[in-house]
């Protein structure tokens, strides 16, 4: 297909002075990028002879690496230029643009539609963007109300168990106090009661060997009326 054939298809725009001009290009940068290297190469090297300065360029310095980078990167614009020509650029034989109605009563009519037609999907997509932000803050809601359910739960659960522990310490607590005052009780009931016993005896040795005496006191096996009063202050603090 010619080049004037090619444009229209195009848009008027020729492929092969597309990809002459976007190789000249960064030919173009590639250049310069080198003339600041030499240049900073120059700067770091400071004050050279005329000889190594030349050598810098040609023989084994910018010139050198330069040779190197372009060879390679021409290899790559080649491949890539006969890419586009066969592939991107590539019309078919025989191929004819559509022939458009010039009318333009029929422009007008069909600029206006598109406008109407472009309204209408941009309030439809208002709508839909208001609908998807209104379930967005629904669920943001949602949200904050389960966590803030969820943490409720853990303090509850938090506040319970520490009840827990605290019930099973004081009955643990009030057990062993029990025990412990039914130890005591019962160690002073013996100590009572062997106290009784040998007051008895003594009693009853005091009538035997000493049968004068007055016999008016209760016998100590009727009670605890013959206990001293500290004894019986004693046993009603338990």
């Amino acid at each position: 297909m010619e080049d004037g054939e090619s444009e229209n298809v195009f848009g008027n725009l020729n492929p092969q002075l597309f990809i002459n001009e976007v190789i000249n290009g960064v030919n173009d940068v590639v250049d310069e990028g080198f003339e600041v290297f030499e240049q900073q190469a120059l700067e770091l090297l400071g004050d050279v002879s005329e000889d190594e300065t030349n050598q810098l360029r040609k023989d084994k310095g910018v010139s050198s690496i330069s040779g190197i980078i372009q060879e390679a990167l021409d290899k790559r614009l080649d491949m890539w230029e006969k890419y586009n020509l066969q592939h991107c650029f590539s019309v078919p034989e025989g191929f004819s643009l559509p022939k458009t109605d010039t009318s333009g009563d029929t422009l007008m009519d069909h600029d206006a539609c598109t406008d109407a037609e472009l309204d209408k999907q941009l309030d439809y997509l208002r709508e839909k963007l208001s609908e998807e932000r209104r379930k967005s803050e629904e669920l943001q809601r949602e949200l904050h109300a389960v966590r803030k359910q969820s943490i409720t739960n853990m303090l509850a659960e938090s506040v319970n168990e520490s009840l827990k522990q605290l019930e099973q310490t004081s009955v643990q607590d009030s057990f062993q106090e029990m025990m412990k005052m039914a130890a005591e009780l019962q160690g002073k009931m013996e100590s009572l009661k062997k106290k009784g016993l040998a007051e008895m005896e003594s009693s009853r040795t005091k009538r035997i060997y000493c049968p004068n005496n007055d016999q008016t006191l209760v016998h100590p096996v009727n009670g605890f009326s013959d206990m001293d009063l500290s004894s019986l202050q004693e046993f009603e603090s338990f």
